[in-house]
């Protein structure tokens, strides 16, 4: 009868014990290898998470910053594996230019010569079919930009839409809704 008592006790009193849901994960939590892509693409619910530094699915961004004339910028690729026969995966090609925390409305998928700015486009089938934002702006949200000690390379999160036209052919598109993405 002790031992029940004891145990009901023991149970009683870890019900009183509980996680803070709005408790935010220390940054020393978060994986150096940090890449992920949720959202829809084409109708089709897609998640792309890195689960180790082995094997990464989505690979670190290139980060630069030109001090002379105080910008930076921030370029990363995420493969669609919408399709497992879609490979080798269209890639979406994303750059950030000036890096910073806000809204960013792109028009462009390519740069001409001496442009600097923001661009978004998806490469398919090795770069012979190429999607760029030609009949309105791709949207993307920047929540966060946060350097970790002992790292040049900038933790990039937040939010992005838009539709992407086939350069060739307009009826042709990719549509990216309610996407989420994390990127170090």
């Amino acid at each position: 009868m002790r031992r029940i008592i004891c145990v009901l006790l023991s149970v009683f009193s870890l019900s009183f014990v509980s996680c803070d849901k709005d408790e935010d994960v220390s940054f020393e939590e978060t994986p150096y290898y940090l890449g992920y892509f949720e959202g829809i693409v084409n109708d089709q619910d897609m998640s792309i998470i890195n689960q180790s530094g082995y094997g990464c699915v989505i690979d670190h961004g290139n980060f630069w910053e030109e001090t002379s004339i105080n910008m930076s910028g921030f370029h990363w690729e995420i493969p669609l594996k919408v399709n497992i026969s879609d490979y080798p995966y269209p890639l979406l090609k994303i750059s950030l230019i000036p890096l910073r925390e806000g809204e960013y409305m792109i028009d462009k998928g390519k740069l001409l010569n001496e442009e600097v700015e923001s661009t978004v486009r998806i490469t398919k089938d090795d770069a012979k079919i190429i999607y760029h934002p030609l009949k309105s702006s791709f949207k993307i949200q920047v929540d966060s930009i946060r350097f970790h000690e002992g790292s040049g390379t900038p933790y990039i999160e937040g939010k992005m839409e838009g539709i992407l036209y086939n350069i060739d052919n307009l009826k042709d598109s990719v549509v990216i809704k309610d996407a989420i993405f994390g990127i170090h």
